[in-house]
């Protein structure tokens, strides 16, 4: 999929490039840097790394539940959670556990967002204005802290223990 996504990538500013070049709406797209183009390419390798460590948990409880639930599987896996949360939510007036989903759910979100600010520069060759503040914007992810957070590794002890789990259940359950 990074393959057909680099692929597409290319062909698109080729095409852009034909298609437009010399004018005013050529002008608006960056120019071409094969060195920031290379540089998305490995964050995008990465990215899609760290997504699937980061899903790992969620991935494993879905499987837990899978091979715990004889019927109504959907159910038993959203449930559970919504209703830690709503019972959480009520009883105590916290939401720990429904941001801790969240944080679960959409954290690895974080690993992108940066404060840089995208402006073409006014005239002339819009598009190569636009290049410094891509480059500046893969300065600033930084997927080595991501990798050195304590929740990603606790989420990926804690899938390995859902694995092992649903694994026990699927290896010794009798359907007959």
């Amino acid at each position: 999929m990074i393959a057909i996504s680099a692929v597409t990538q290319l062909a698109f500013s080729g095409i852009w490039a034909v298609k437009f070049g010399g004018s005013l709406l050529g002008n608006m797209m960056p120019a071409w840097d094969a060195g920031v183009w290379l540089r998305v390419q490995g964050l995008t390798l990465v990215a899609f790394v760290i997504g699937v460590l980061w899903y790992a948990p969620i991935a494993a409880y879905l499987l837990l539940m899978s091979a715990w639930a004889r019927r109504n599987v959907f159910l038993w896996a959203v449930l559970p959670p919504v209703a830690l949360a709503a019972g959480e939510r009520v009883l105590t007036g916290n939401d720990h556990i429904g941001q801790f989903l969240a944080d679960r759910f959409l954290g690895v979100l974080g690993l992108f967002s940066t404060d840089v600010q995208y402006r073409s520069g006014r005239g002339g060759d819009a598009g190569a204005a636009a290049v410094q503040p891509l480059d500046l914007a893969l300065n600033a992810i930084d997927p080595g802290a991501f990798l050195q957070s304590p929740g990603l590794w606790l989420g990926l002890a804690a899938a390995a223990v859902l694995l092992f789990v649903a694994i026990r259940i699927r290896r010794y359950r009798d359907d007959t």
